[in-house]
């Protein structure tokens, strides 16, 4: 069995080498391997069509392209809207707490209450108005 294999080994030593191009002979020692031209061909062998053109690349790409350029517009426009919406919930809650420490504030140097009284008719009037 392994003389069997070692002649198969050395059947396959002795036979030249293929190439990838179709009319040039196979070297057959390392040496005309480094000597020998690369040749590159013009066209592909392994297609029978032609080249591509530009304007099939337009065609073939702008639809996809205009689709990840507006989803990413689209993204954009979300996640600076959210961002906004945080920035404005923030600023309402730093000013809701500025006016209740202002309030506290004048509670505690109107003691009789004025104030109250004056807070109480506001409230009147924005319900009246329909706003709160």
């Amino acid at each position: 069995m392994n003389s069997l294999n070692s002649m198969r080994i050395a059947a396959a030593a002795a036979r030249p080498l293929r190439t990838l191009s179709r009319g040039a002979p196979a070297p057959t020692t390392p040496s005309r391997l480094l000597l020998q031209p690369q040749q590159h061909h013009s066209r592909r062998l392994y297609s029978s069509e032609p080249p591509p053109r530009p304007q099939s690349f337009n065609k073939t790409f702008s639809r996809p392209i205009f689709k990840v350029a507006l989803m990413a517009i689209f993204t954009y426009q979300l996640a600076y809207y959210g961002w906004l919406r945080l920035e404005q919930n923030e600023k309402r809650g730093d000013l809701n707490k500025m006016m209740a420490d202002l309030e506290k504030v004048v509670a505690e140097l109107d003691p009789e209450g004025t104030m109250a009284d004056l807070k109480k008719a506001a409230r009147e009037v924005e319900a009246a108005s329909g706003r709160k």
